[in-house]
Parts: structure tokens; C-alpha cells; sequence
């Protein structure tokens, strides 16, 4: 080989394509209708905010400018703050984005859009219920056909005021949303209390019912996690495109399967990640050390990974790593589908019960109800567990406490590798398996001709959205 291999190849960078915008400018009239600009100009003066941030997920975008711009002249000359838009949220579109309105000192987030509605640890947030447009007679017309006396009405948070006119239309009740602040402002009976549904509140006489109708009414491609989850809380459940009126197919039972095949996999896991999605929502961080405690009591290593939106590249660099467990959103941070991920995924809830070896049916999503949870007295047998996923005897899903046989000279195959084990007195399973590697990185391949290197030129230059092909 005469020079080094090359790594990377000329390519063509083609300007990136200009977004048009689906709708014409609306008037200030029509954006107050639609967006509320009227009453979040009101509520930033009557709370003297000075930095109000907008986040907007990314369908909303198209708009952002126009409703920031109708908002500062609203405020008027005598503002003297600076409103910000929020845009690339850096995790789930659906939770209030702490951190970005941190980086610029925000005192309050006016969140439009669907909302998780999960709590935050230190910024005020708004939720806006921006306006939408919905055939209200044909959507009665196709929920009457589920209702029956104990039907209870779930839906998005951004379809809240059209699921209050559905639900006086068709007399059933609805799962209002958790008290937070709202613009419009939202009329909340205070009888109702939380419930079975996630963020949620309802009539002290329908929290506990055992033969509920779930009807959920969603404003867009409903969350995969969600689904699961209602699911499992009713038997009888019914999702509803409010745009389309019609029913999408839901599979939960094949999505329970997998799963428990999951939870399968991680009993014999032995090098387990933390995939840690979100820093805003409150008990991250409490669930977080749970989960450490857990594994460290199960003689399982872990290792901690803060990824704001995960994806097969960014995962796929810590081989490793036997299982993931992600603490994210109920709503847009669990990733159910893994099959794509060379490893699996599981949540914190499901970790619980692999180590507690034990399978209940339910699938818990809420930090606040996984932090009661405990784990039973590891199983302090050295006898190779029996993997029902591979049909194989494993040996290696207790690391440290193979670690501890190796200090006491229990164990003579791993003896002479000890040292690889630790890493500052820790048991590290990524140096054991970075040791097995035949492969130890760029330039590996070239040795013995470290005289030979390849010849520098001078790259392209400038913003990347402007190459043009040669």
C-alpha cells in the first residue's frame, strides 16, 4: 500500500432544497385564532417575563416567525426582553425543552403543540391549546358507535377543547388534563383527581373502573409507547385520527410479546447501558440512581450515556454494551421499535421485572410509579443461568460478581486477565471486550509503514449547504 486509505470520497453536495411554506401568511386576526398571540403577549406583561421562549415542533416551524414576531409587537416598544424561538428540541418534541430555554436564560417556555404534559424541574411552562380544524359531526358520528356507560374520552392535549365539545355532544366523560397552566385557560372541576391515565384527571367515581372504554383521540400518528400503555389499562380501546376520523390498527398483544422476549434478553444481559434521553423531566435523576442501584445489586456492570435523540450510528459505537435501558419520555422518548438497533432497548419498568423474574402484564411508564418499585435479593447461585431467548447456558450476566471470584482465586480462567477487568479499581467489561478486539482503530492496519502517508490537499471550505456539484 502506497498511501494511506482514503476516508472519505469526493462527493456531490447539492444545495439543500428551500422549504416552501404549506399556507400564505396568515393575518394578524387569523394567527390570534389560531395561536393565542394575543394572550401569551398578555400573560408575558402581567408576569413580567423578559425572556419568554416559543418551542415549536418541527410541523409548527412554518409558522414560528410570524407568531414571534406578532408577539414582540403586541408587547410594544416598552419591552424590553427579547422573545426566542426554540427550534431542534434536543429531545421529544412533546416535553418542554429546559435545557435549550437554559442556554439563553429563559424565565418561562410557551410550548405549542402536543403535549406530554410530564412535570419539569425548574422552568415555568405554557401550554398552548392552538386552534384546529376537525369535522366535528363525522367524528361523533363514528365515536358513538364505542360508547357505552363507563366510556371515558382521552385525548391529545392540542385536541382538549374539541374533546370537551365531543364529550358534552356524546355525554361521556373526559380525562381532563393534569393542572398546569394553559392558554386558552382551561375550566378543571376540582373534584376531579389523578388516575389510571397518564397525566391526567377524572371524577373520583371513574379512577378505579375494571370495565373502562377507553376512546383516544389523537392528533397526529398516536405514540407506539402510549398505545402500549392504554392497552394495557383497558381491554376495550379505541384510537381515533381526529384529522381523518378514522381508526388506525393497534396490535398490543403482538407488542406485549416482544416485549417479554426483551425482558428474556436482559436476565442474561451482563454489561447493561443507561441511555439517558431527557435532562428536563423531574425523577430523572432519582430513577437514574435506582436503576444503578438495581444493577449493582444484580452483580451486573453498567455504564451511563446522556444521547438527546438516539439512533443506530450513535448507539452502534459501544459494542460492548449487551442490553440498553432508556429513561425518556412515556410519550416520544421510548424507543419500542429496536429491531433496527444491533442492540436491544428496554425501559427501566421492564428492567424491574427481569431482575425480579417475574412478568405482571403491565407496562409501567411513569417515573413517579417506578421509583416504588424494588427488587427482590439477587440470587446469589454462581450456577450458569439458562437463556430462554438462545436456549444457551451464559456464564457472563454477573460480571462483578465474577469479579470478586477472580480476587479470591475462585475462578483460574480469569486470573491472568484481572487486570483488564479493572480500570481504577472498577470492574470494567469495556476493557475486557476492547482487549478481545483485533481491530484497535485508525491506522492499525498500517503498521510497519508509518513512513508512507497520504498527501494533504486543501478541502472544501465555506457553509455546507451551498456546495455545489463540480
Amino acid at each position: 500500500m502506497s498511501v494511506a486509505p482514503a476516508l472519505s470520497t469526493e462527493g456531490a453536495y447539492d444545495r439543500v432544497p428551500v422549504v416552501v411554506s404549506s399556507h400564505e401568511l396568515y393575518e394578524d386576526s387569523k394567527l390570534n385564532e389560531i395561536y393565542h398571540t394575543d394572550e401569551i403577549a398578555a400573560h408575558i406583561v402581567a408576569n413580567n417575563y423578559s425572556v419568554p421562549c416559543l418551542q415549536f415542533p418541527d410541523h409548527l416551524l412554518e409558522d414560528a416567525s410570524q407568531i414571534a414576531s406578532a408577539i414582540e409587537r403586541k408587547l410594544g416598544q416598552d419591552f424590553k426582553g427579547k422573545v426566542y424561538i426554540l427550534a431542534d428540541s434536543a429531545y421529544s418534541p412533546c416535553c418542554v425543552d429546559e435545557v435549550a430555554a437554559q442556554h439563553v436564560k429563559g424565565d418561562v417556555v410557551y410550548h405549542f403543540g402536543n403535549a406530554c404534559l410530564n412535570p419539569v424541574n425548574s422552568i415555568a411552562p405554557v401550554y398552548i391549546l392552538h386552534g384546529q380544524k376537525v369535522d366535528l359531526v363525522s367524528l361523533e358520528e363514528q365515536l358513538k358507535q364505542n360508547l357505552n356507560a363507563n366510556t371515558i374520552l382521552y385525548a391529545d392535549t392540542d385536541l382538549t377543547h374539541i374533546a370537551f365539545d365531543l364529550a358534552q355532544r356524546l355525554g361521556c366523560t373526559m380525562a381532563l388534563p393534569s393542572r398546569a397552566t394553559f392558554i386558552p385557560a382551561l375550566d378543571i372541576d376540582e373534584t376531579f383527581i389523578p388516575c389510571f391515565l397518564p397525566n391526567r384527571l377524572l371524577p373520583p367515581n371513574h379512577s378505579d373502573l375494571d370495565d373502562r372504554t377507553i376512546i383516544y383521540l389523537s392528533s397526529d400518528s398516536p405514540s407506539d409507547s402510549l398505545l402500549l400503555h392504554l392497552s394495557t389499562l383497558s381491554s376495550d380501546l379505541h384510537v381515533f385520527d381526529a384529522k381523518s376520523a378514522g381508526c388506525p390498527e393497534i396490535t398490543p398483544h403482538q407488542s406485549l410479546r416482544k416485549r417479554y422476549r426483551l425482558v428474556n434478553m436482559a436476565k442474561a444481559a451482563g454489561t447493561i447501558g443507561i441511555l439517558v434521553n431527557t435532562l428536563s423531566l423531574r425523577h430523572t435523576t432519582d430513577v437514574l440512581q435506582s436503576l444503578k442501584r438495581w444493577l449493582t445489586a444484580a452483580n451486573k456492570k453498567y455504564y451511563v450515556f446522556v444521547v438527546g435523540k438516539p439512533n443506530v450510528p450513535k448507539l452502534a459505537n459501544f459494542e460492548a454494551i449487551d442490553l440498553w435501558v432508556i429513561l425518556g419520555c412515556s410519550m416520544g422518548g421510548v424507543i419500542l421499535d429496536s429491531g433496527e438497533f444491533y442492540k436491544p432497548i428496554i425501559t427501566p419498568y421492564e428492567l424491574q421485572l427481569a431482575l425480579n423474574n417475574e412478568w405482571t402484564g403491565k407496562w409501567l411508564l411513569d417515573f413517579a410509579e417506578i421509583l416504588q418499585l424494588n427488587v427482590k435479593n439477587p440470587d446469589e447461585d454462581d450456577e450458569p443461568l439458562f437463556d430462554t431467548v438462545t436456549g444457551r447456558y451464559v456464564t457472563t450476566n454477573k460480571p462483578l460478581k465474577q469479579a470478586d471470584n477472580t480476587k479470591d482465586g475462585q475462578n483460574s480462567q480469569l486470573v491472568g486477565t484481572s487486570q483488564s477487568l479493572t480500570v481504577r479499581n472498577t470492574v470494567s467489561t469495556a476493557a475486557e471486550f476492547l482487549q478481545t478486539r483485533s481491530w484497535t482503530g485508525l491506522g492499525s492496519d498500517l503498521e510497519g509503514q508509518e513512513g508512507k502517508f497520504a498527501e494533504l490537499k486543501i478541502g472544501r471550505s465555506g457553509i455546507a449547504r451551498n456546495y455545489t456539484s463540480k
